[in-house]
């Protein structure tokens, strides 16, 4: 009797799992691009002492070289520029996103964010454009996302204008603007979007990537430990370029190729020897999330362009490949999310691709 209660309980488990409902947040639907134009409309003033424009007649790097101190950094009568940070939210159930998007000194409202097409949809109902998005059914939820022109995300650094030679203003950058892995901090400006989740779960964010994927690396990063998820434990499907998607057998276009993040965070399909295309892409990332924590998703080197959600309440995530490099091989430890912790974690970690209880 005691067997046949548990195998009840295991199968009612799965049947509740099972039926619970997706979450879906959509960038082209009308309350989120309300909440975008909002966000346009009223910018946010991100006044910082480090943040700062030269005027022409000062010369504070030598021409074409940043070796100077941070100083010998001068600004224009004493005055710090002003940035303007353009934020906007929305949540759902358990989930709630938070798109940050500071462009640099010299943009205008309209780098901030802007729309990204991505499909149409008839008055019959049908729908074009790039399909292969839509991986759940071919369904046409995300037809269109929004992006930042520019701004990538920094923490804090020397963000300045010198004038050359020839009296251009050249955009400038001190001490280090690139986020990496490891670094021990979290963005304060630029283009990134934040998750908080109330629940565990997996997150299928739509995402649209810059060409040029050799050297626009994305990370997922953990906002407890400040560590960018291991590449092995993001699932990614989707196509390069609107117009080089494969068809399956039934000839669906629904974006089932599969891809996958290097070692380096570099996105190429996920076949032996790939190499990063010189091509935008689009597709879903799909990540296990845990209830009460945050989740960056940031390019250190360009700015994606972000379609929805979906996310889907369940257990605790599952074991994953984990993909480390041989220079920490033997010193990084991850729990069963595939997420970096310290050496006091204490629970089920995954070392050099074994498991074992701390």
């Amino acid at each position: 009797m005691k067997k046949i209660f548990t195998l009840c309980a295991a199968f009612a488990a799965v049947v509740s799992v099972s039926a619970q409902e997706r979450e879906i947040m959509s960038v082209a639907s009308d309350d989120v691009q309300t909440k975008i134009a909002n966000a346009i409309a009223n910018p946010i003033d991100l006044s910082d002492p480090n943040f700062f424009i030269v005027s022409q007649d000062k010369k504070i790097y030598p021409e074409g070289t940043q070796d100077a101190g941070a100083s010998d950094v001068v600004a224009a009568d004493g005055v710090p520029v002003t940035l303007k940070t353009y934020i906007w939210e929305y949540a759902t159930a358990n989930v709630n996103l938070k798109a940050v998007s500071t462009p640099n000194a010299d943009a205008s409202a309209t780098d901030a964010w802007q729309k990204r097409g991505n499909g149409t949809i008839g008055e019959d109902g049908s729908w074009t454009g790039n399909e292969a998005l839509n991986v759940a059914g071919c369904d046409p939820q995300f037809l269109y996302g929004t992006s930042a022109k520019n701004g990538n995300p920094t923490q804090s650094y020397k963000d300045f204008y010198e004038y050359n030679n020839d009296g251009d203003a050249v955009h400038r950058v001190y001490d280090g603007p690139y986020w990496t892995p490891g670094c021990g901090w979290l963005p304060k400006k630029g283009c990134y979007f934040l998750f908080t989740t109330k629940a565990n779960g997996k997150l299928k964010v739509a995402l649209w990537q810059n060409k040029n994927l050799a050297s626009r690396p994305l990370y997922f990063i953990d906002g407890e430990t400040k560590q960018a998820l291991a590449p092995g434990s993001i699932d990614i499907v989707g196509f390069m370029q609107n117009n080089t998607f494969e068809k399956d057998a039934d000839g669906n276009a629904c974006g089932t190729n599969k891809y996958k993040l290097t070692e380096n965070y570099l996105i190429v399909q996920d076949v032996e020897n790939a190499a990063p295309q010189n091509r935008p892409f689009f597709g879903y990332f799909t990540f296990e999330v845990q209830a009460g924590k945050t989740y960056y998703i940031l390019s250190s080197t360009s700015q994606p362009g972000i379609f929805g959600y979906e996310f889907i309440a369940g257990g605790s995530a599952g074991i994953r490949d984990i993909t480390t490099d041989n220079a920490s091989a033997d010193n990084r430890i991850y729990n069963i999310s595939g997420q970096q912790v310290s050496d006091s974690y204490r629970g089920i970690v995954i070392k050099n691709g074994k498991k074992f209880v701390k």
